[in-house]
């Protein structure tokens, strides 16, 4: 039986990715000066501001996973084990003593799942006692997801040194809240070595395979029925003649669906003979159709399809969304968006390296008051930051059922009223598109407001803001 640290050595950590690039890439000069200085200054004011500080304490070495339950308490995956703390890390009890942990997860009922190779270790007592489930894989578990039904699903993957391949046994399902799991690989062929997984408001299935040949036929794949049957999605964008539209995917980093109902996906791979590392984003409604995906920037490189990937986005209670990316300490840190994703401030503040004295993923666990704690991939420390705690004057979003427009759906182009069931006075009424790109802003002065619809067919969404206050609905415009 191969010990943790070997299979760090299979892992990696993650491959390298310059080991990926190709030689003969094209370079377009583009004249993005402004807003590289403007990017440049939102980064560096973020990195001025205090953010990443440790817990009181962050024993028993490098950290590989995070997850906080329902009654606030903390497990941490380690190298050899679990910890837990229900004081918000002012002190770690050991939970689980076990082999090598590669994720942990809780569900919405309060049990606590950890990845180890081949096996699932759970716990429905609060981490009081855990029992070891086998699978039928000999791959560490990297990753959990967990559908409205309360149903579960769990995937496969490590990088092989030996192979030169990242390896698998793909996707695992269970009905039973993780007492036994069955495989689900229907439709995804060779390319079992599954290293995301996410699954949307409408309990569709999202997966990102591995190629390790960037043949086109792995990277994404979608499910409607739980992962009995997977089909392929291709991914087109719009190259702007610099690269071709087709992308051919390599290695998958993230893997995230967005409260604005967006699927963000960022991976490494080919267009024909360029190599790309690319972060892309399209609405979950048009998966399945032929238009291209669109392209957001993270560091605004002058090859645009070569830009720093982010890994899983978290989406912070308060609107904030919270990232990283893999390199040195002057590369890699902690990405930062209070735009939705349309602009990333890198964040380094607090930040440590982990035992490889690099920076890598990072993963990140949220109370109900927006505190965020976060772990880096075999790093020691455990960190949290208040940047996204909510107050009395942050937007809410509870309080939907105040919003009213009519008519819903609308037709292109016509006009359709915002109602307020109190009168609010200048309020600001901001319009996103399904990526989540503001294309409208106009003053709401009473309690009704009428507005024309946008001229593209789709789901917007309308957000009404006072000082104190937000509230948002979504408009589908036919």
């Amino acid at each position: 039986m191969r010990t943790f640290t070997e299979i760090l050595k299979k892992t990696k950590v993650r491959k390298n990715l310059t080991d990926q690039k190709l030689k003969g890439n094209s370079v377009i000069i583009a004249p993005v000066i402004l807003a590289f200085i403007f990017v440049l200054l939102i980064s560096f004011h973020a990195q001025a501001q205090r953010f990443w500080l440790t817990t009181y304490e962050f024993p028993y070495g490098p950290k590989t996973g995070i997850t906080l339950t329902k009654n606030n308490c903390l497990f941490v995956g380690l190298e050899n084990g679990v910890i837990k703390s229900c004081d918000e890390g002012n002190h770690f009890d050991i939970s689980l003593k076990s082999s090598g942990v590669f994720s942990v997860f809780s569900t919405n009922e309060g049990i606590i799942l950890a990845g180890g190779s081949g096996k699932i270790f759970i716990t429905e007592s609060s981490g009081q006692n855990w029992d070891s489930i086998p699978i039928n894989s000999a791959y560490p578990v990297i990753q959990f997801a967990e559908n409205s039904n309360g149903e579960l699903f769990a995937i496969t993957s490590i990088y092989d040194d030996s192979l030169r391949n990242y390896v698998g046994s793909g996707v695992f399902f269970s009905v039973d809240n993780g007492l036994s799991w069955t495989p689900r690989n229907n439709g995804l062929g060779i390319y079992t070595s599954c290293r995301r997984i996410a699954i949307d408001k409408n309990d569709r299935l999202y997966v990102a395979a591995s190629d390790n040949y960037n043949s086109g036929s792995g990277g994404l794949f979608i499910s409607d029925n739980n992962g009995i049957e997977w089909k392929h999605i291709d991914i087109t964008i719009d190259g702007k003649n610099a690269i071709n539209n087709n992308l051919q995917v390599g290695n998958t980093f993230c893997l995230s669906v967005s409260p604005q109902d967006s699927l963000n996906f960022s991976f490494s791979g080919t267009s024909i003979n360029t190599y790309v590392e690319i972060n892309l984003r399209k609405s979950i409604y048009d998966i399945e159709k032929d238009n291209f995906w669109n392209v957001y920037k993270v560091f605004n490189s002058v090859s645009w399809w070569n830009d720093k990937l982010l890994f899983n986005i978290h989406y912070a209670r308060n609107g904030d969304w919270y990232s990283s990316n893999e390199g040195t300490r002057n590369a890699a840190a902690t990405y930062y968006s209070k735009s939705k994703g349309q602009i990333w401030s890198k964040v380094d503040y607090g930040l440590g390296l982990n035992i490889h004295l690099i920076r890598t993923e990072q993963f990140f666990a949220e109370n109900t008051e927006g505190k965020i704690f976060m772990v880096q991939w075999l790093d020691e420390r455990i960190y949290w930051t208040d940047s996204s705690v909510l107050t009395s004057s942050d937007p809410g979003h509870d309080l939907l059922g105040e919003l009213h427009l009519f008519p819903n759906p609308v037709n292109r182009n016509e006009n359709f009223s915002i109602r307020l069931d109190n009168n609010y006075v200048a309020c600001k009424v901001n319009v996103y598109d399904s990526f989540g790109s503001k294309i409208l802003s106009e003053t709401m002065q009473n309690n009704v407001h009428y507005m024309q619809a946008p001229v593209n067919s789709e789901i917007y969404y309308i957000e009404v803001t006072n000082s104190n206050t937000r509230k948002t609905a979504a408009l589908l415009v036919k």
